[in-house]
């Protein structure tokens, strides 16, 4: 049986190489009753060699492709090869990834922010991100990411204009008229310092406010904690780790934006 590649880059050059996260995901797919063709193995490590290359990988704690070839694959992340699972069976879509009804359904995770290793999300290091297809019928708060207990991480909109995110922090910041649909980033790199980007380029505001602590609750994908902010989106990927810096949230927005124009999913 030949080795399952993805492209990294050497002294020769970009060269297919056998990649052994590459071959833990597809396996994990396997093991929750889906399958990766061929193709599927070459984009997704073709994804996984360029976030090596960048310096992404490593920062990552988990990468979902909600668009993929079967629910299975699009439940299983790349990094901890974790198996979300779905709650009120939201609706997934071939190679673009779950729709939600905005009133009952999620994702549910297993990952704790902080806790669950790999554990490189930290207080005053961290990032959400979500790939957004579809805001649907745009009405009061709109969770695509987040979790909250003693403190919230939320990557949300909540009007027909507004972005809002909240990182650590017992206080929200928003963003006015910027809440299309797109890749949406937020990343915290210090104690009183946020940043957003959309489609890989910051928007402003960025944000002051104070990290009060990690939420200390599972991440939920379409709502937040799985029980209220129900959004009626359509979620293409949903992404967590450390704090990234402006030219990090480039290069992953870049590389995510590949593999959706590979499939035909892209937005921008």
């Amino acid at each position: 049986m030949s080795p399952i590649t993805g492209y990294v880059s050497g002294c020769l050059g970009s060269v297919l190489l056998p990649d052994a996260d590459l071959a833990a995901w597809v396996a994990a797919v396997v093991v929750a009753g889906g399958s990766v063709s061929a193709g599927r193995k070459t984009l997704v490590g073709t994804l996984i060699a360029g976030l090596k290359t960048d310096g992404l990988w490593t920062k990552l704690d988990r990468l979902w492709l909600h668009a993929g070839e079967n629910s299975q694959s699009a439940l299983v992340d790349l990094v901890a090869r974790e198996l979300a699972s779905a709650t009120a069976a939201p609706t997934f879509t071939t190679d673009r990834g779950y729709t939600f009804n905005g009133t009952s359904n999620s994702l549910q995770t297993a990952y704790n922010p902080g806790v669950t290793a790999p554990a490189h999300f930290a207080l005053n290091s961290a990032m959400i991100a979500s790939y957004d297809r579809d805001i649907g019928i745009v009405g009061g708060a709109q969770c695509m990411f987040g979790c909250f207990n003693t403190s919230t991480v939320e990557i949300r909109g909540n009007s027909a204009t507004d972005f809002e995110l909240q990182i650590n922090a017992g206080t929200r910041q928003t963003i006015a008229g910027v809440y299309t649909i797109g890749f949406w980033t937020s990343s915290r790199t210090g104690s009183t310092t946020t940043n957003s980007f959309k489609n890989g380029s910051a928007i402003s505001p960025t944000g002051t406010d104070v990290s009060t602590s990690l939420p200390g609750h599972v991440m939920t994908i379409g709502a937040l904690n799985g029980t209220t902010d129900f959004c009626d989106h359509q979620i293409a990927a949903s992404i967590a780790g450390a704090g990234i810096t402006s030219t990090d949230a480039g290069n992953l927005s870049s590389r995510i934006n590949t593999y959706m124009t590979a499939i035909g999913a892209n937005v921008f």
